[in-house]
């Protein structure tokens, strides 16, 4: 019987995929017993536990993640969709330990600041214009084969958002030169960023500058030319000879800041290319987002950061709001098939300290 259920919660996962893009999985549906919905919910997502006290434990926390987002969806006052995300099982404070970078503040320190005034007066001619086209438009990278497939960082609970940000706004550069998608390795960029550049957080801008110096020295490797990512920030094998030698076509020549907190300054540079974006992804809302709308920040959220993602596009909503859409790598199964698209106007941040690479 249970093997049957199985297969029935798979089915009905099956159908909503092949329906139209934002049809609920089954367990969304508020109508099935809680029971049944944890069923489906841990086939689609692939969950398994321990044993049967964890199971319960666990289906307690679903429960309560459950309720919450029924209520939420049923009063109507979000701009937005809730649902079962893989995140369904785990309180907010497990989230946040697995999920998110420490808490820091929206600006860099004094120190990173001085840094990147340096880097500015070498590189002004690789600003992008000071103002963005005058009417807003919309640009999808992916619609121009900039953006390679949404990956998932949770492995090992490990919180390299912001590799995985570094790496998509290099990649949408090196397609933009080339013509080529070219793959790179979030693991390389893992293992080989110094500093406190770990799985338990990370910083964007020196990724960015550590892309730039291995592709200077003919060492940035593709996702097959270095081992796989395994979530885990192992030794450099970056020109070891452990790594296969790059195919890379182009040298990245350095890292530019976006003048922060300026939303005319990010959608110049987007109009020219992917970019790599902090932002405080801290609001209850925020991990059970399934899209249907754009995603509208709470009015605290932005203050601090605490993830990565890559700006990938920008537009205006059916509703007529300006929206700046979000590469994430928690897989597939969050937001709008792993984007998420963020009002202007209430961004959680994504405008604060943004920075992409340059030829």
């Amino acid at each position: 019987m249970a093997s049957a259920r199985r297969w029935l919660c798979l089915i009905l996962a099956a159908a909503a995929a092949a329906a139209a893009s934002g049809a609920p999985a089954p367990e969304d549906d508020p109508g099935m017993p809680m029971a049944a919905r944890h069923r489906c919910w841990m086939a689609r997502v692939g969950r398994t536990y321990a044993d049967a006290a964890e199971k319960a434990r666990r289906f307690e926390v679903f429960r309560a993640n459950a309720e919450r987002i029924d209520a939420a969806n049923r009063a109507g006052d979000l701009t937005y969709t809730l649902g079962l995300t893989p995140f369904a099982d785990l309180t907010a404070d497990e989230f946040r330990a697995r999920h998110l970078m420490p808490d820091a503040d929206v600006d860099e320190p004094a120190t990173a600041r001085v840094l990147f005034e340096q880097e500015e007066k070498a590189a002004k001619q690789h600003l992008p214009p000071s103002r963005p086209p005058a009417v807003w438009g919309s640009k999808d990278w992916r619609d121009l084969g900039a953006v390679t497939p949404v990956q998932d960082q949770d492995k090992n609970n490990c919180n390299s958002c912001w590799a995985f940000a570094a790496v998509a706004a290099t990649e949408g550069l090196i397609k933009i030169e080339t013509g080529n998608v070219t793959p790179l390795s979030a693991q390389q960029v893992l293992d080989c960023t110094g500093g406190d550049n770990t799985c338990k957080g990370g910083h964007i801008h020196e990724a960015l500058r550590y892309i730039a110096t291995a592709s200077a020295g003919g060492r940035l490797s593709t996702d097959t030319s270095y081992r796989p990512y395994d979530g885990e920030k192992g030794t450099c094998a970056a020109g070891s000879g452990s790594a296969s030698s790059s195919s890379v076509a182009v040298v990245i020549r350095g890292v530019q800041k976006v003048t922060p907190h300026d939303k005319d300054a990010l959608r110049a540079a987007v109009e020219r290319q992917p970019v790599a974006a902090d932002m405080d992804s801290s609001d209850p809302e925020f991990r059970g987002f399934k899209g249907g709308r754009v995603y509208r920040g709470s009015a605290g959220c932005g203050k601090k950061r605490n993830h990565a993602v890559a700006v990938v596009g920008y537009g205006t909503a059916s509703d007529g709001t300006p929206y700046w859409l979000l590469k994430n790598s928690w897989g597939t199964d969050w937001g709008e098939n792993g984007y998420m698209r963020i009002a202007v106007d209430a961004d959680c941040g994504v405008s604060s300290r943004p920075a992409y690479p340059f030829v």
